[in-house]
Protein backbone atom coordinates (compact mmCIF):
# COMPACT_ATOMS: atom_id res chain seq x y z
CA UNK A 1 0.00 0.00 0.00
CA UNK A 2 1.32 3.36 -0.96
CA UNK A 3 2.10 5.81 1.46
CA UNK A 4 -0.02 9.31 1.13
CA UNK A 5 1.23 12.53 2.85
CA UNK A 6 -0.77 15.06 3.73
CA UNK A 7 -0.03 19.40 3.20
CA UNK A 8 -1.00 22.05 4.61
CA UNK A 9 -2.90 24.71 3.32
CA UNK A 10 -1.83 28.46 4.05
CA UNK A 11 -4.52 28.95 6.09
CA UNK A 12 -3.49 26.32 8.57
CA UNK A 13 0.22 27.06 8.84
CA UNK A 14 2.10 28.15 11.48
CA UNK A 15 5.05 30.25 11.77
CA UNK A 16 7.43 27.78 11.38
CA UNK A 17 5.51 26.82 8.08
CA UNK A 18 5.87 30.26 6.72
CA UNK A 19 9.34 30.27 7.56
CA UNK A 20 10.02 27.14 5.45
CA UNK A 21 8.09 28.27 2.57
CA UNK A 22 9.77 29.16 -0.37
CA UNK A 23 6.84 31.22 -2.44
CA UNK A 24 6.41 33.05 1.31
CA UNK A 25 10.09 34.26 1.39
CA UNK A 26 10.93 34.88 -1.96
CA UNK A 27 7.50 37.54 -1.60
CA UNK A 28 9.41 38.61 1.52
CA UNK A 29 13.02 38.82 -0.22
CA UNK A 30 12.35 39.63 -3.50
CA UNK A 31 8.67 40.71 -4.08
CA UNK A 32 7.63 40.31 -7.97
CA UNK A 33 4.48 41.09 -9.77
CA UNK A 34 2.98 37.84 -9.48
CA UNK A 35 3.78 36.80 -5.68
CA UNK A 36 2.55 40.16 -4.09
CA UNK A 37 -0.41 40.09 -6.26
CA UNK A 38 -1.12 36.50 -4.74
CA UNK A 39 -0.51 37.33 -1.00
CA UNK A 40 -2.26 40.64 -1.31
CA UNK A 41 -5.01 39.07 -2.04
CA UNK A 42 -4.60 35.80 0.35
CA UNK A 43 -4.36 38.48 3.35
CA UNK A 44 -7.46 39.87 2.41
CA UNK A 45 -9.32 37.11 2.66
CA UNK A 46 -7.38 35.56 5.71
CA UNK A 47 -7.24 38.60 7.79
CA UNK A 48 -6.73 36.27 11.06
CA UNK A 49 -2.82 35.60 9.43
CA UNK A 50 -2.02 38.64 9.06
CA UNK A 51 0.37 39.05 12.91
CA UNK A 52 1.28 35.58 11.61
CA UNK A 53 2.87 37.01 8.60
CA UNK A 54 3.70 40.17 10.21
CA UNK A 55 6.23 38.19 12.43
CA UNK A 56 7.37 35.74 9.95
CA UNK A 57 8.76 38.86 7.30
CA UNK A 58 10.47 40.20 10.84
CA UNK A 59 12.11 37.20 11.62
CA UNK A 60 13.41 36.55 7.57
CA UNK A 61 14.41 39.93 7.09
CA UNK A 62 16.17 40.44 9.89
CA UNK A 63 18.45 37.39 9.10
CA UNK A 64 20.70 36.32 6.57
CA UNK A 65 18.24 34.05 4.99
CA UNK A 66 18.61 32.17 2.20
CA UNK A 67 16.90 30.16 -0.52
CA UNK A 68 16.92 26.37 -0.34
CA UNK A 69 19.46 25.52 -2.79
CA UNK A 70 18.05 23.79 -5.66
CA UNK A 71 19.38 19.92 -5.46
CA UNK A 72 21.36 19.33 -8.76
CA UNK A 73 20.88 16.26 -10.96
CA UNK A 74 24.05 14.65 -9.45
CA UNK A 75 22.46 15.34 -6.22
CA UNK A 76 19.09 14.32 -6.49
CA UNK A 77 20.57 10.70 -7.78
CA UNK A 78 22.78 10.24 -4.85
CA UNK A 79 19.89 11.28 -2.40
CA UNK A 80 17.25 8.77 -4.07
CA UNK A 81 20.26 5.88 -3.98
CA UNK A 82 20.86 6.47 0.05
CA UNK A 83 16.82 6.15 0.25
CA UNK A 84 16.57 2.76 -1.98
CA UNK A 85 19.53 1.35 -0.19
CA UNK A 86 18.34 2.01 3.61
CA UNK A 87 14.65 0.58 2.57
CA UNK A 88 13.73 -1.98 5.03
CA UNK A 89 11.56 -3.75 2.26
CA UNK A 90 12.63 -4.64 -1.48
CA UNK A 91 8.79 -5.34 -1.84
CA UNK A 92 8.39 -1.64 -1.82
CA UNK A 93 6.75 -0.59 -5.42
CA UNK A 94 9.32 1.84 -7.47
CA UNK A 95 6.75 3.81 -7.75
CA UNK A 96 7.16 5.03 -4.16
CA UNK A 97 10.87 5.99 -3.56
CA UNK A 98 9.53 9.37 -5.31
CA UNK A 99 7.64 9.95 -2.17
CA UNK A 100 10.07 8.92 -0.11
CA UNK A 101 12.49 11.73 -1.27
CA UNK A 102 9.34 14.22 -1.07
CA UNK A 103 9.00 12.91 2.49
CA UNK A 104 13.15 13.19 3.47
CA UNK A 105 13.40 17.03 1.90
CA UNK A 106 9.93 17.68 3.72
CA UNK A 107 11.11 16.85 6.96
CA UNK A 108 14.70 18.24 6.34
CA UNK A 109 12.84 21.66 5.29
CA UNK A 110 10.90 21.01 8.63
CA UNK A 111 14.12 20.95 10.86
CA UNK A 112 15.84 23.83 9.15
CA UNK A 113 12.40 25.67 9.88
CA UNK A 114 13.07 24.97 13.63
CA UNK A 115 16.48 25.98 13.38
CA UNK A 116 15.82 29.44 12.06
CA UNK A 117 13.10 29.58 14.78
CA UNK A 118 15.99 28.92 17.39
CA UNK A 119 18.37 31.35 16.13
CA UNK A 120 15.59 34.26 15.44
CA UNK A 121 14.33 33.60 19.25
CA UNK A 122 17.74 33.56 20.14
CA UNK A 123 18.69 36.76 17.69
CA UNK A 124 15.57 38.83 18.97
CA UNK A 125 16.24 37.69 22.43
CA UNK A 126 20.24 39.09 22.49
CA UNK A 127 18.25 42.66 21.04
CA UNK A 128 16.22 42.92 23.98
CA UNK A 129 18.99 41.85 26.12
CA UNK A 130 20.70 44.64 25.26
CA UNK A 131 18.27 47.42 25.27
CA UNK A 132 17.52 46.50 28.91
CA UNK A 133 20.93 47.54 29.42
CA UNK A 134 21.35 50.97 30.94
CA UNK A 135 23.79 52.53 28.42
CA UNK A 136 27.17 53.10 29.52
CA UNK A 137 27.94 56.40 30.95
CA UNK A 138 30.60 57.93 29.28
CA UNK A 139 32.55 60.46 30.88
CA UNK A 140 34.91 63.46 28.36
CA UNK A 141 37.35 65.31 31.06
CA UNK A 142 37.62 68.57 30.10
CA UNK A 143 40.97 70.09 30.94
CA UNK A 144 40.56 73.05 32.75
CA UNK A 145 43.05 76.60 33.33
CA UNK A 146 43.19 78.68 35.57
CA UNK A 147 44.71 82.24 35.28
CA UNK A 148 45.21 84.20 38.18
CA UNK A 149 46.57 87.74 39.11
CA UNK A 150 47.89 89.05 42.33
CA UNK A 151 47.51 92.53 43.07
CA UNK A 152 50.07 94.45 41.05
CA UNK A 153 49.80 92.63 38.02
CA UNK A 154 47.84 91.61 34.52
CA UNK A 155 48.35 89.74 32.18
CA UNK A 156 46.80 89.24 28.44
CA UNK A 157 46.41 86.42 26.82
CA UNK A 158 44.71 84.69 23.57
CA UNK A 159 42.56 81.50 23.96
CA UNK A 160 42.06 78.88 21.82
CA UNK A 161 39.44 80.42 19.53
CA UNK A 162 40.58 83.76 19.16
CA UNK A 163 39.11 85.27 21.80
CA UNK A 164 41.57 87.71 23.57
CA UNK A 165 41.26 88.66 26.71
CA UNK A 166 42.71 91.55 29.04
CA UNK A 167 42.65 90.29 32.67
CA UNK A 168 43.07 92.95 35.43
CA UNK A 169 44.97 92.47 38.71
CA UNK A 170 43.65 90.53 41.54
CA UNK A 171 41.16 88.72 39.22
CA UNK A 172 40.75 84.89 38.03
CA UNK A 173 39.33 83.27 34.69
CA UNK A 174 38.72 79.64 34.38
CA UNK A 175 38.57 78.41 31.14
CA UNK A 176 38.82 74.92 29.32
CA UNK A 177 41.65 74.44 27.22
CA UNK A 178 39.85 73.38 23.91
CA UNK A 179 35.57 74.70 23.67
CA UNK A 180 33.49 72.49 23.17
CA UNK A 181 31.49 71.86 19.88
CA UNK A 182 28.43 73.37 20.96
CA UNK A 183 29.72 76.63 23.43
CA UNK A 184 32.75 78.72 24.25
CA UNK A 185 32.24 79.25 28.44
CA UNK A 186 34.31 80.65 30.99
CA UNK A 187 34.54 81.64 34.49
CA UNK A 188 35.34 85.29 35.49
CA UNK A 189 36.05 86.79 39.19
CA UNK A 190 37.06 90.00 39.37
CA UNK A 191 37.39 92.14 36.42
CA UNK A 192 38.71 91.36 32.65
CA UNK A 193 38.06 93.00 29.19
CA UNK A 194 37.06 90.67 26.59
CA UNK A 195 37.44 90.98 22.21
CA UNK A 196 35.58 88.00 21.21
CA UNK A 197 36.39 86.23 18.14
CA UNK A 198 33.22 85.96 16.26
CA UNK A 199 31.83 82.93 15.08
CA UNK A 200 28.53 80.30 15.04
CA UNK A 201 29.02 79.52 19.21
CA UNK A 202 28.53 81.38 21.50
CA UNK A 203 31.03 83.06 24.11
CA UNK A 204 29.28 82.99 27.67
CA UNK A 205 31.25 84.51 30.40
CA UNK A 206 29.62 83.46 33.97
CA UNK A 207 29.93 85.88 36.92
CA UNK A 208 29.01 85.45 40.23
CA UNK A 209 25.06 85.28 39.54
CA UNK A 210 25.08 86.39 35.90
CA UNK A 211 25.63 85.13 32.48
CA UNK A 212 26.57 87.38 29.43
CA UNK A 213 26.22 85.71 26.17
CA UNK A 214 27.67 87.46 22.79
CA UNK A 215 28.72 85.87 19.59
CA UNK A 216 31.36 88.34 18.84
CA UNK A 217 32.26 91.56 20.64
CA UNK A 218 34.29 93.46 22.93
CA UNK A 219 32.61 94.34 26.29
CA UNK A 220 33.93 94.64 30.36
CA UNK A 221 32.57 92.68 33.04
CA UNK A 222 33.30 94.06 36.28
CA UNK A 223 33.00 92.69 39.88
CA UNK A 224 34.07 94.40 42.66
CA UNK A 225 34.91 93.74 46.23
CA UNK A 226 31.41 95.40 47.16
CA UNK A 227 29.43 93.30 45.64
CA UNK A 228 28.26 95.28 42.72
CA UNK A 229 28.92 93.40 39.16
CA UNK A 230 29.15 95.72 36.12
CA UNK A 231 28.78 94.95 32.20
CA UNK A 232 30.02 97.62 29.66
CA UNK A 233 29.67 97.38 26.13
CA UNK A 234 31.94 98.79 23.51
CA UNK A 235 31.43 96.98 20.41
CA UNK A 236 28.23 94.73 19.25
CA UNK A 237 25.64 93.26 21.05
CA UNK A 238 25.29 91.17 24.53
CA UNK A 239 22.39 89.54 26.05
CA UNK A 240 22.52 88.92 30.03
CA UNK A 241 20.70 86.13 32.24
CA UNK A 242 20.50 86.37 35.40
CA UNK A 243 19.22 83.68 38.17
CA UNK A 244 15.95 85.37 38.26
CA UNK A 245 15.12 84.53 34.59
CA UNK A 246 15.59 88.28 33.82
CA UNK A 247 16.95 88.48 29.97
CA UNK A 248 18.32 91.85 29.03
CA UNK A 249 19.99 93.37 25.71
CA UNK A 250 22.66 96.01 25.81
CA UNK A 251 23.94 98.28 22.83
CA UNK A 252 27.15 99.96 22.77
CA UNK A 253 27.84 102.36 25.08
CA UNK A 254 25.28 100.67 27.45
CA UNK A 255 26.29 99.19 31.24
CA UNK A 256 24.11 97.20 33.03
CA UNK A 257 25.58 97.39 36.67
CA UNK A 258 23.51 94.09 39.42
CA UNK A 259 23.75 94.79 43.02
CA UNK A 260 24.12 91.96 46.15
CA UNK A 261 19.96 91.53 45.89
CA UNK A 262 19.90 91.19 42.02
CA UNK A 263 18.35 94.54 41.35
CA UNK A 264 19.52 95.77 37.99
CA UNK A 265 19.75 99.31 36.17
CA UNK A 266 21.09 100.21 32.87
CA UNK A 267 22.85 102.94 32.41
CA UNK A 268 25.83 104.90 30.21
CA UNK A 269 29.27 105.17 30.64
CA UNK A 270 32.84 106.70 30.31
CA UNK A 271 35.12 104.27 27.67
CA UNK A 272 38.22 105.69 29.65
CA UNK A 273 36.92 105.08 32.91
CA UNK A 274 35.47 101.59 32.54
CA UNK A 275 38.15 100.22 30.35
CA UNK A 276 41.19 102.33 29.89
CA UNK A 277 43.54 100.12 32.82
CA UNK A 278 43.84 97.58 29.59
CA UNK A 279 45.93 100.57 28.23
CA UNK A 280 47.86 100.73 31.28
CA UNK A 281 45.77 104.56 32.19
CA UNK A 282 44.86 104.77 35.72
CA UNK A 283 41.88 106.54 36.34
CA UNK A 284 39.77 108.39 39.14
CA UNK A 285 36.47 110.30 38.62
CA UNK A 286 35.00 111.39 41.62
CA UNK A 287 36.59 109.06 43.62
CA UNK A 288 36.25 108.72 47.60
CA UNK A 289 39.37 107.72 49.56
CA UNK A 290 38.06 104.15 50.15
CA UNK A 291 38.19 103.64 46.35
CA UNK A 292 41.26 105.49 45.25
CA UNK A 293 42.93 103.46 48.01
CA UNK A 294 41.52 100.13 46.69
CA UNK A 295 42.03 101.10 43.36
CA UNK A 296 45.81 101.94 44.15
CA UNK A 297 46.22 98.26 46.27
CA UNK A 298 44.82 96.50 42.90
CA UNK A 299 47.10 98.52 40.54
CA UNK A 300 50.61 98.61 42.55
CA UNK A 301 50.13 95.50 44.59
CA UNK A 302 50.79 97.58 47.74
CA UNK A 303 49.21 97.84 51.21
CA UNK A 304 47.80 100.98 52.22
CA UNK A 305 47.09 102.58 55.68
CA UNK A 306 45.15 105.59 55.85
CA UNK A 307 45.39 108.30 58.76
CA UNK A 308 43.67 111.32 60.02
CA UNK A 309 40.00 112.13 59.05
CA UNK A 310 39.28 112.49 55.93
CA UNK A 311 35.69 115.20 55.56
CA UNK A 312 32.71 113.17 53.78
CA UNK A 313 32.87 114.95 50.96
CA UNK A 314 36.41 114.15 49.87
CA UNK A 315 37.02 113.01 46.34
CA UNK A 316 39.75 112.88 43.95
CA UNK A 317 39.93 112.67 39.77
CA UNK A 318 43.08 112.64 37.68
CA UNK A 319 44.22 110.61 34.76
CA UNK A 320 47.62 108.47 34.95
CA UNK A 321 49.84 106.88 32.25
CA UNK A 322 51.45 104.16 32.81
CA UNK A 323 52.86 106.36 35.70
CA UNK A 324 54.38 105.22 38.87
CA UNK A 325 52.96 104.94 42.12
CA UNK A 326 55.42 107.46 43.91
CA UNK A 327 54.15 110.02 40.82
CA UNK A 328 50.63 109.15 41.71
CA UNK A 329 50.69 109.57 45.02
CA UNK A 330 52.56 113.00 44.17
CA UNK A 331 49.81 114.15 42.42
CA UNK A 332 47.77 113.15 44.75
CA UNK A 333 49.35 115.05 47.34
CA UNK A 334 49.40 118.40 45.13
CA UNK A 335 45.84 119.05 44.63
CA UNK A 336 44.40 117.42 47.95
CA UNK A 337 45.45 118.05 51.70
CA UNK A 338 46.99 115.01 51.94
CA UNK A 339 51.56 113.50 52.82
CA UNK A 340 52.19 110.28 52.17
CA UNK A 341 55.29 107.70 53.31
CA UNK A 342 56.72 104.94 50.88
CA UNK A 343 58.28 101.93 51.75
CA UNK A 344 58.78 99.20 50.32
CA UNK A 345 55.31 97.92 49.62
CA UNK A 346 53.88 99.75 52.41
CA UNK A 347 52.37 103.23 52.01
CA UNK A 348 51.04 105.40 54.05
CA UNK A 349 48.63 108.32 53.05
CA UNK A 350 47.70 111.00 56.09
CA UNK A 351 44.97 114.00 55.74
CA UNK A 352 46.44 117.04 57.62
Amino acid sequence: MSERKTYLKYKDYLLEDFLADEFFIEWVKAPNENNKHFWEKWLAEHPEKRQIILDAGSIIRSIQYARSPELSDKSYVHIFENVVRQSPSAEESVSSKPSRIRDWLFYFRQIAAILIIGISVWYFWSLKKEEGKSPKETFTIVELIHRNTPKGQKATFILEDGTKIFLNSNSELTFPKKFDSNTRQVVLKGEAFFEVAEEERPFIVEAGEIEVEVLGTSFNVKESEEGLLSIALVTGKVQIDDKKGNRLMLDPSEMMVFDKSGEFRKTGFDPLEMTGWKDKTLVFKNNNIQEVKSSLENWYGVEITLKGKFPNNWSYSGIYQDETLENVLLGLSRTTELTFSLLDKKVEIIHQ
